[in-house]
């Protein structure tokens, strides 16, 4: 037993050296870069054990471009979806951020900003031009923040599109891994079942595709959310088998809508992405009055974990409690 803590201790103030090399590394590499002496270093603090944070499980499922309008048509046929929906919190009419394309609005979602401070404002990683940076080099997220300040809480993330793994540093979190989501949900299932992940986010790309193949507000568009539905309905069933289910709260959303064959202007068709709140805590059907930004859903997060924000994110918290 004194063994085991011992190396404990020792694994801990490896990694704790480790970080702050990691940080020295950083800043001396933005100050000899041009113009990047300006840069701002965020460090992350470990918060005291928390059992109850603990014992909490929140799924954010996105599917990338799913429109809000899609819930209010009569096409509209996702019944998992829909009871959840009417057993928790909702709004039709979030907004995301301009421009309505995949990477600016996923970094605020997960940053909890807008593209002006994240500096993701295309849909190529390297572009990214943020003022703050953490010790890892990108802008602070809900992984990182949820795992430097809560260690103890097991955090996975799992995506389809590549860009999307550029959001979290590789070797960070508990999980995390690129899959065919949209086809197969077995290795969030398989993880869910075996982890019980305290934060697990899950982003599937689609109906985006089908929306640019064959359009939005499509038949095939509605037939593709229905098809979702029941990869959704796989990982409801995973979380209630798994014996969390009362302790979960689950968050649906997306990153934007679209019209016609794309997205990217600022049409409400465009803009408008459905959010859905249910769980544990979570007031039952009721409609979101409040505004609401794509970034309020880390803020969010962040408080059912118990978090503390840093000052630069933008997102407030979502009246749902």
């Amino acid at each position: 037993m004194a063994e085991t803590l011992i190396r404990g201790k020792k694994k801990t103030r490896i990694n704790n050296i480790l970080k702050i090399m990691l940080a020295l590394s950083l800043i001396y590499m933005s100050c000899n870069n041009n113009g990047g002496a300006d840069k701002e270093i965020y460090y992350y603090k470990e918060l005291p054990n928390d059992t109850e944070v603990e014992k909490t499980h929140v799924f954010l499922i996105g599917l990338d471009g799913w429109g809000g309008y899609s819930v209010a048509s009569e096409k509209f046929n996702m019944p998992t979806v829909t009871e959840l929906m009417n057993n928790g919190c909702y709004t039709l009419k979030a907004l995301n951020v301009i421009p309505t394309i995949s990477l600016p609005n996923w970094s605020s979602m997960f940053m909890g900003t807008s593209p002006s401070i994240t500096g993701y404002k295309t849909n190529k990683p390297s572009k990214a031009d943020s003022k703050i940076v953490d010790i890892y080099g990108l802008f602070p997220s809900i992984f990182t923040l949820t795992k430097n300040q809560r260690p103890k809480c097991k955090v996975a993330f799992f995506y389809e599109w590549n860009e999307n793994g550029s959001l979290c540093p590789d070797n960070t979190i508990d999980k995390k891994q690129r899959s065919n989501l949209s086809k197969n949900v077995s290795p969030v299932t398989d993880y869910i079942r075996a982890e019980k992940p305290n934060l697990c986010l899950i982003i599937i790309d689609e109906p985006d595709g089908v929306g640019h193949s064959t359009g939005h507000n499509t038949n095939a568009y509605y037939e593709e959310l229905t098809k979702l539905d029941g990869l959704i309905a796989e990982i409801i069933q995973t979380i209630k088998d798994s014996g969390i289910w009362d302790n979960s709260v689950i968050i649906f959303s997306s990153d934007h809508g679209g019209v016609g064959k794309g997205h990217g202007g600022g049409t409400l068709l465009e803009r408008e992405i459905p959010l859905i709140i249910f769980g544990n805590k979570i007031k039952k059907g009721m409609q979101i009055s409040q505004k609401v930004m794509i970034y309020d859903i880390a803020a969010t997060v962040a408080y059912i974990l118990k978090l503390e924000t840093p000052s630069f994110w933008e997102g407030k918290l979502i009246n749902v409690f």
